[in-house]
């Protein structure tokens, strides 16, 4: 089975509201268990709301930034 690809603009409304409940390949690390920063669990209470999301730091933005 094909993995779907969905073109979206990064950033966008639409885009944020896609991650809130999809596994994307920024969660790849956390799913396989082997992300230093988060947990799968951590990942998955995210994902359901059970948690508020990372709040952004310095870095974390820069690096948004650079993707552009």
């Amino acid at each position: 089975m094909k993995p779907k690809i969905i073109d979206i603009e990064q950033g966008t409304p639409a885009w944020l509201s896609l991650r809130k409940n999809k596994v994307t390949a920024t969660d790849t690390a956390k799913v396989m268990g082997i992300s230093p920063w988060c947990t799968a669990y951590q990942c998955w209470e995210e994902k359901l709301g059970f948690t508020q999301p990372q709040v952004l730091n310095e870095k974390m933005k820069e690096g948004s930034i650079l993707e552009y």
